[in-house]
Formats: C-alpha cells, sequence, structure tokens
C-alpha cells in the first residue's frame, strides 16, 4: 500500500515540474510558441546489475515549433534504474543525453527568409519514469513520462537564420514503446 502511494505521489510531483519547467521553455523561441516532438528510436537496452541497466539509442526525431521545423538523426546513451522488478523489467527511472545533428527549415510564413534551410543540432536529454513489461514470447512494452531537454542550434554563417531564435527548452514527454527482448539480453545470462 505505501509503495503505490509513493508512486502516485511521486508521479504528481514530476508531472507538477514539468508543467512548470514547460511554461519557462515555451518563452525561449517566440511569443506564440507550440512544439510539438516525436521520436522513433532503436534502443540496446543491457542490464549491469540486478537493479540497473544501460542503453545506447539511436533515433530519428521530428519537432516542429511556431517558426522552424527540426528533422535530426541522433545517437545517445541511457541509465535506467529499476525500483520494482529485476532489469530491464519493472517500475524505472532513467536518465539520458545524446547529440543529434539534422536540418532546420523555416516554416513561419512572417519571416522574410520562409521555406530557407539550414543545418541544425544540439544536446538533447531527458528524465522519465516508467514501466517496462517483457511477456514470454519475448515482446516487450515500455511505457513512461517525464521531461526532455533541448538545447538546439543552426549552422554558423547561416545568413537567413540571422534573428531567428533555434529552439531551447523542456518539454513533457510521453512514451511508449514496442519491442523484442534479445536472449542474450538477461543479466547473467
Amino acid at each position: 500500500m505505501l509503495k503505490i502511494y509513493w508512486i502516485k505521489k511521486s508521479t504528481l510531483t514530476v508531472l507538477f515540474f514539468i508543467l512548470i519547467l514547460n511554461s519557462f521553455s515555451q518563452s525561449t523561441t517566440t511569443s506564440k510558441s507550440l512544439a510539438i516532438y516525436g521520436s522513433a528510436r532503436l534502443v540496446f537496452e543491457k542490464p549491469i546489475s540486478e537493479h540497473s541497466s544501460i542503453s545506447l539509442i539511436t533515433s530519428y526525431s521530428i519537432l516542429k515549433t511556431s517558426d522552424v521545423n527540426y528533422k535530426l538523426y541522433g545517437i545517445g546513451t541511457e541509465y535506467r534504474f529499476y525500483f520494482a522488478g529485476t532489469a530491464p523489467q519493472g517500475f524505472y527511472a532513467g536518465t539520458g543525453i545524446g547529440y543529434s545533428v539534422g536540418n532546420a527549415k523555416i516554416v513561419n510564413s512572417e519571416l522574410i527568409h520562409v521555406n530557407a534551410k539550414t543545418n541544425a543540432g544540439g544536446i538533447i536529454g531527458h528524465l522519465v519514469i516508467g514501466n517496462q513489461w517483457i511477456f514470454e514470447n519475448g515482446l516487450l512494452l515500455n511505457i513512461n513520462l517525464g521531461a526532455h531537454y533541448f538545447n538546439l542550434g543552426f549552422e554558423k554563417g547561416s545568413t537567413e537564420f540571422v534573428g531567428v531564435k533555434p529552439f531551447g527548452g523542456i518539454m513533457p514527454g510521453i512514451g511508449i514503446c514496442i519491442g523484442f527482448k534479445l536472449k542474450s539480453s538477461g543479466c547473467g545470462n
């Protein structure tokens, strides 16, 4: 009973801070900022102890803001600590960091250089809580929520992007992942 109460209290606390931090991030681009983020990721998770794991992540991401659309390819790493269950399944908290590169395109028709493109990239990090289930047939289901940090920039010398602010800040996120457990992914197997 105490464990369920702690999980509910922790989840509400994290959601509260995500909402507060997101309100700060919206003021970092333009006055009418709205950002939508989606990502497809390939994750290789390896347990390093009974209650923790590390992951190597490759990703393709799309970030759309009021002024600029980004298409990014990235690589990163993540550490997870499993509070319940044995890694890689159960209730966990995870933190990760990575670097993404790609391109940016101006989409705001009020800006002079609409449709201009340039190279873009930067650091992306996250802090999540979630639960991962692994079924007998090896099917994996992961549901998480948390905060994602972005610190993106444009290629130096891009004259069309002078005066356009790159996206930076914290956004809330919800993740739903489906995958498979490989036979060699267990700790000590």
